[in-house]
């Protein structure tokens, strides 16, 4: 049955920066603003993820040692005070078809109460193709208590986006998206359907959508149903704020299928990023665009080798993006990108604040978690010289 959600609140921007994350060798570790070296929080080597809360005081640890067995651990961010928040046990006994292998934990995310784990499953075969869990379920971080607070129907997958001040919840469908209240019980359904997207592979393509900061509005991107012909058809950009029954399109035009995000929404909901191709498919160039959300306003940023979508500061004003052949840049809407140098091969960029972004350096020399700047050189926060698997980060911002 739905449970009553604690309520959200967010985070005080001055709060210290935090950072936990995994190294190559499956191990966690802690850093905070003001530490001269990270914190190591496991020897075990079995992390697969290290979820920080707002506050910094306390990682959540998923971990697995043969990707079918899970279980989550509760750890102090300074290395004390383990224990067990949600045992294999527990996933073992989550509800999945008899011909399925295991539940395993799919997204894991503080609320902002720094007191709630918020939980999704995937359910996992013997060969290839995936599904979700039904539940998202809440893990009480006092009591370890777990409880269901909602219940989503498919037979392929979904995912949940908290709105900054937790009183809403997206949850995205393979072929809808629905808003649903902190307490479970929804809000809006079908806010915005589309077909089911032929994504050449096993899985199901949701949107992920962003929330601007204040929890008043959302917008959210939406690909054609096939992207892999020669002519696709446009995507689709859609705002709802959060007085109105319906979302609403804003724009369409092409845009170049990524697998985890079609373009990449500024937080003030102002700006989209995305890339188009430029000539034949074998030559692997593609054109950054940025536009208006209502499409107005379309620049062109830069072409080349880019393979990853840009992300934006907090502020929206900066953005940063990969070239492979050129390099890291910083640049602004409307001014000509500047190189950042000391950002070498790095992926899976976050900005934290108006200013600085955390990137993951890898894997030529080992792996680095880089702290870059829009005003100075990038610091080196972790090296690490050991394992083969990039590291996995989160910060509590």
């Amino acid at each position: 049955e739905p449970t009553e959600a604690p309520v959200a609140t967010e985070e005080p921007a001055s709060a210290p920066l935090a950072v936990a994350f995994v190294s190559s060798d499956h191990n966690a570790y802690f850093w905070e603003e003001g530490m001269a070296s990270a914190t190591q929080l496991t020897t075990s080597n079995d992390v697969q993820e290290a979820i920080v809360s707002p506050d910094a005081a306390k990682v959540a640890l998923v971990r697995s040692s043969d990707w079918s067995t899970y279980f989550i651990d509760l750890i102090n961010s300074d290395g004390s005070g383990l224990s067990n928040l949600v045992t294999s046990a527990q996933f073992a006994a989550l509800p999945r078809p008899a011909e399925t292998v295991a539940s395993v934990p799919a997204h894991v995310s503080w609320l902002s109460d720094n007191q709630t784990i918020a939980m999704t499953t995937r359910i996992t075969y013997e060969g290839p193709g995936t599904a979700s869990g039904e539940t998202l379920y809440l893990l009480d971080t006092n009591s370890a208590a777990m409880s269901g607070l909602l219940t989503v129907a498919s037979e392929w997958s979904w995912d949940y986006t908290y709105s900054p001040d937790g009183a809403w919840i997206a949850i995205s469908r393979p072929e809808e998206m629905d808003i649903y209240n902190a307490d479970g019980s929804v809000a809006i359904s079908n806010l915005v359907t589309y077909p089911f997207v032929n994504t050449a592979s096993e899985y199901a393509w949701t949107p992920r959508p962003a929330w601007s900061s204040d929890s008043t509005a959302l917008a959210v991107v939406i690909p054609p149903q096939d992207p892999w012909t020669p002519s696709p058809a446009d995507s689709k950009v859609y705002q709802w704020n959060t007085s109105d029954p319906s979302a609403s399109l804003t724009f369409a035009t092409e845009m170049t299928y990524w697998p985890m995000k079609i373009a990449s929404i500024s937080p003030d909901l102002s700006r989209i990023l995305f890339l188009v191709r430029e000539g034949a498919p074998e030559d692997n160039r593609y054109s950054l665009k940025s536009v208006n959300l209502d499409g107005s306003d379309l620049q062109s940023v830069a072409s080349g080798e880019l393979y990853n979508l840009p992300d934006w500061s907090t502020d929206s004003l900066h953005f940063y993006f990969q070239s492979n052949a050129d390099g890291a840049f910083i640049a602004q809407t409307g001014s000509v990108p500047s190189a950042y140098t000391s950002f070498n091969q790095v992926r899976n960029v976050k900005w934290v604040d108006a200013e600085r972004f955390i990137g993951v350096s890898g894997p030529s020399g080992g792996w680095q978690l880089l702290l870059g700047s829009t005003s100075s050189p990038a610091l080196v926060l972790f090296n690490s010289t050991t394992g083969t698997d990039p590291m996995q980060f989160t910060t509590n911002r």
